[in-house]
């Protein structure tokens, strides 16, 4: 049900963010508060909102340090309970300047639940509903004290046919100004994406002709700039039918043929270019970027680069659906030509969304994720641990330029890159090629061609975790430790590492055993706080060679001296160059009763450039590992992340690991690994909480609303007795 995700919603707001969810504590793994990540409680449909500064307690805007605005014991600014959202608040985001000059709130505020794509839907369920803060973000003030006034009160159509109407996001893109002709003037025009869906009618089901049903992202403006009481209508951003992606069909460049879905959740929409953000440059700089959650069979979340232009509005959309009375629309609206789609994170994180820093030489974007639990019974499990969930590090998000890749039939696909029209494009400007138009050229004899790509990384000031760590180790940076089938024979030495060898043993699914090498590093990390480095490099003839099913790569968190080979633990992160996955195997002894341990697997291409070398890519890994959450991040343009739950005390252990298939006579590869570090100690990023876990986690059931919120005594409805009345639509 769609209640019971936790939302969470970010915002730049004098430098601070918002997350709909619920009390911060601790990672139960370590029963530590040292953590790079907020880690959230959400034992309740009822997602109140909690604020923490982005700065430290210097005041520094680093990214890595953050403070509760109005302390950790009293960490609910704003919860549900009056008629505008009596049952629950949803996703909403942040402006500093709004509503009569102070920092502005735009939040979906939810009637009537249960709300899921796979149901009929309730118009009025969802409305988009205003706070305000007079205080700089420390109290929250509901419009017109938390009366029925939602500043857009339900979804454009009439008739229950949208699958969603939530999660509303706020941005400006001068962009957007040109291609609606809407001139300079005293007030910025605003905008806000709102994620939603149309459903396909059939029996007992409302919706639209099923070839125009399927997500989407609506687009509203202010219906004046300046006015944030009243939105207008101006059409799909993005408009997709249900179970498709934009990628090549069997390609798996996102996820799967039916990636995105029914639904969209969580969008962001800005412009990025090779810095960062550029949604504020004037003309038409770098490429339309949005990325959203994609609710289907299997929900994730997705993004896409392309270009915006300029479309029909409401005109544009499907001619079955119709606009409901008193919905303000226009003719002139904008949408998304896509040039590339990809997986924002292959792994648990969800419900992304970013904010622009213009703090740095050039703005930014950065983005945080919502990392999930991985138990099999999570909603159990929160009331044991009294929190649930946590927040990813900050990334970095832009336009990466891969340069003299060959060409040839590899790069033929649509897929998460798009092919660089050099020629017309600069610093400021990219523009793409589309697929049919670069096969049609005679550019085809080129020998090298620039791909563009949407680059991810972690955000630059986390190099703090490294200058000051607890402890490090480094490699010798001459040093090469290299694996190949012919150690399975030899317990070969090299230096202090020594190659352990293992046949037979769990690859991490119940039913694939491998043959494995694992050099263990000569001294491992002291906690389970670390981030830890590596590069790999990978023949170029093992790269789609289906002969030599080989995998490598690191393995973490694995016993120090396990008793054999039923009993190992670890996280492994592998690459499979056969068929370009990265894949985390879990073989923790908790067991897939308890937590899940299928494997996460994600697509990742090592580019090969042109020239007489033939040179590949090498895979370039960074490991941030903080308790049970980790984050994967390769060669500034693959993420993912997951939860590695361990039990034994001596699951510390790190090192390099090399897997075939068990028992089969294949043909592997040697690899190399070189410039591996890890620095242990990651620092503490609420230095004004209390250190006793307990302390942060004994809290009432329920969310009340704090003392000195200025909001008027409203209804709160927690489920029994008579409900509000609901609101006439019109």
């Amino acid at each position: 049900m769609r209640s019971l995700s936790p939302r969470l919603a970010l915002g730049t707001l004098l430098g601070l963010t918002l997350a709909a969810s619920s009390p911060a504590s601790a990672d139960s793994n370590t029963t530590t508060t040292h953590q790079t990540q907020t880690l959230l409680n959400h034992p309740s449909p009822i997602s109140p909102l909690i604020q923490m500064a982005l700065s430290s307690p210097t005041g520094d805007h680093d990214f890595v340090q953050y403070q509760d605005l109005s302390g950790w014991q009293n960490p609910v600014q704003m919860g549900p309970g009056n008629e505008v959202d009596f049952l629950a608040d949803f996703d909403g985001s942040v402006v500093a300047e709004g509503y009569n000059g102070l920092p502005t709130l735009i939040y979906t505020a939810v009637k009537g639940l249960p709300i899921s794509w796979t149901i009929p839907y309730t118009d009025g369920y969802e409305s988009q509903a205003l706070a305000y803060s007079e205080d700089n973000g420390t109290t929250w003030t509901k419009l017109q004290g938390g009366a029925n006034v939602p500043v857009i009160p339900r979804p454009p159509y009439s008739g229950n046919v949208v699958t969603g109407f939530r999660d509303p996001f706020i941005f400006r893109n001068t962009q957007f100004d040109s291609l609606l002709n809407i001139s300079s003037a005293d007030e910025a025009m605003h905008y806000v994406s709102m994620s939603s869906g149309l459903h396909p009618s059939q029996p007992g089901l409302s919706g639209v002709e099923f070839d125009q049903a399927g997500p989407r992202i609506w687009l509203y403006r202010q219906s004046q700039p300046g006015d944030w009481l009243n939105w207008t209508f101006c059409g799909p951003l993005l408009a997709s039918r249900i179970n498709t992606t934009f990628v090549t069909p069997g390609s798996g460049w996102a996820g799967t043929d039916y990636s995105d879905g029914n639904n969209y959740e969580t969008s962001q929409i800005t412009n990025l270019d090779f810095s960062g953000d550029a949604s504020l440059s004037e003309g038409s700089a770098g490429m339309g970027f949005i990325s959203y959650g994609a609710e289907s069979n299997r929900t994730m979340m997705l993004y896409r680069l392309g270009h915006w232009t300029a479309s029909a509005g409401i005109n544009s959309l499907p001619i079955n659906a119709t606009v409901a009375a008193n919905v303000s629309t226009s003719s002139s609206g904008v949408e998304l030509v896509t040039a590339l789609e990809g997986v924002l994170d292959w792994g648990l994180a969800y419900a992304c969304t970013g904010l622009r820093d213009e703090t740095t030489t050039t703005p930014r974007r950065i983005v945080y994720c919502w990392i999930k639990e991985a138990f099999t019974s999570q909603d159990q499990t929160k009331f044991v641990t009294q929190w649930i969930s946590s927040l990813t590090l900050p990334r970095e998000v832009f336009v990466k330029k891969v340069e003299n890749v060959v060409n040839n039939q590899l790069i033929l696909q649509n897929a998460s890159w798009a092919i660089l029209n050099t020629t017309f494009s600069s610093k400021d400007r990219i523009e793409t090629i589309p697929v049919d138009e670069w096969k049609n050229s005679s550019v085809l004899e080129k020998q090298g061609v620039d791909l563009v790509m949407l680059g991810i990384a972690p955000a630059r000031e986390l190099v703090r975790f490294r200058k000051d760590a607890n402890d490090s180790f480094h490699l010798d940076a001459e040093a090469c430790v290299s694996l190949s089938p012919a150690n399975l024979t030899t317990n070969s030495t090299d230096g202090e590492l020594k190659v352990q060898v293992r046949q037979g043993v769990p690859s991490g699914t119940n039913t694939s055993l491998v043959d494995e090498l694992y050099v263990p590093l000569p001294h491992h990390p002291a906690s389970r706080h670390y981030e830890i480095s590596t590069a790999l490099r990978f023949p170029p003839s093992s790269l789609r060679n289906t002969t030599s099913p080989f995998s490598a790569g690191l393995s973490i968190l694995r016993r120090t001296q396990p008793n054999s080979n039923t009993d190992i633990e670890d996280i492994t992160i592998v690459y499979h160059p056969a068929n370009e996955s990265i894949i985390i195997q879990k073989r923790t002894a908790l067991g897939p009763k308890s937590v899940l341990t299928a494997p996460e697997i994600g697509k990742l291409r090592l580019w090969q450039f042109a020239g007489p070398e033939g040179k590949v890519e090498d895979l370039n890994m960074r490991v941030f590992v903080d308790g049970s959450a980790i984050e994967v991040y390769i060669n500034d343009v693959f993420v993912m992340t997951t939860r590695g739950y361990y039990w034994y005390q001596d699951s510390v252990g790190v090192g390099f690991v090399y897997q075939l298939p068990h028992g089969q006579d294949v043909e592997g590869m040697r690899v190399e690994w070189r410039n591996t570090s890890w620095w242990e100690g990651l620092i503490d990023a609420y230095p004004n909480r209390p250190k006793d876990a307990g302390q942060l986690i004994r809290q009432d059931i329920g969310y009340p609303e704090p003392t000195n919120n200025p909001n008027a005594q409203g209804i709160v409805y927690n489920g029994t007795g008579p409900a509000p009345t609901f609101p006439n639509l019109g």
